[in-house]
């Protein structure tokens, strides 16, 4: 198993503020809407999950990606809402919908699986980077692949993509006999998260993205206090927060 550093905030004594921060996040208390939009990501449109659509990219992913503040160019979207429909699906098609990634062997996310074809594939699109491919793809299979970007890259220690999934599958199964994984359903359970739509993948995703994100260093100090929560030292590259391969 790779050595990776698991980000502060979910280290057990800092999971009052990552709970805070799901709550913030997806469930705001004036019931009107979040300020996020990503907390569509999982249903606007159509579920994640509804059968019909689990092998086929569709406006409404379309959209759901944009949730996530990136945008899929025109050509591409033109080009997967048409002429590349057909290989689209039939790579999805190959990629099990109940995949969780703790589960996964390295057939079913190395370099000859499925899911690093779709990849490669959807990479082939002008202007569709790294991030965008991995919002495509967790659209479609968020129990398998995790969203990448640079908040994440950070946390993590990553350069780039590259390993991504592998180092992701070490650190949901670590932790002995309460892995990663359990963990982040319990934190989504009390959070009061419907875990059917929002997986333990999204839950690491928008934990460690809300508190390694400069942009919102004030908004979670704020939530912090709201919530009776302490705010732990963010680390720095500088302090040795790495991922090391």
């Amino acid at each position: 198993m790779s050595h990776v550093s698991l980000p502060v905030i979910l280290e057990p004594e800092n999971s009052d503020l990552a709970v805070a921060l799901l709550k913030d996040y997806f469930v705001p208390p004036d019931g009107v809407g979040s300020d996020f939009k990503g907390a569509c990501f999982e249903h606007i449109g159509r579920e994640w999950n509804d059968m019909r659509y689990v092998n086929r990219v569709t406006a409404s992913d379309i959209v759901a990606v944009s949730c996530l503040d990136v945008d899929i160019p025109a050509n591409a979207s033109i080009a997967l809402l048409g002429v590349d429909t057909e290989p689209v699906s039939d790579l999805l098609a190959q990629i099990p919908v109940d995949l969780d990634l703790w589960n996964a062997t390295d057939d079913e996310i190395g370099p000859r699986s499925a899911l690093f074809a779709l990849w490669r594939y959807l990479r082939r699109y002008s202007g569709v980077g790294q991030s965008t491919t991995s919002k495509i793809i967790a659209r479609k299979r968020p129990r398998l692949a995790p969203v990448f970007d640079a908040v994440i890259a950070t946390e993590l220690g990553l350069r780039d993509a590259g390993g991504h999934w592998q180092l992701m599958r070490d650190l949901l199964n670590s932790g002995g006999s309460a892995p990663l994984h359990l963990q982040l359903t319990a934190l989504g359970q009390r959070a009061g998260l419907n875990m059917e739509r929002i997986t333990p993948l999204r839950v690491f995703d928008v934990a460690v993205w809300y508190f390694g994100n400069p942009k919102l260093t004030k908004r979670v100090k704020w939530v912090a206090a709201d919530h009776g929560a302490v705010v732990p030292v963010h680390p720095t590259p500088e302090d040795g927060f790495a991922a090391t391969f």
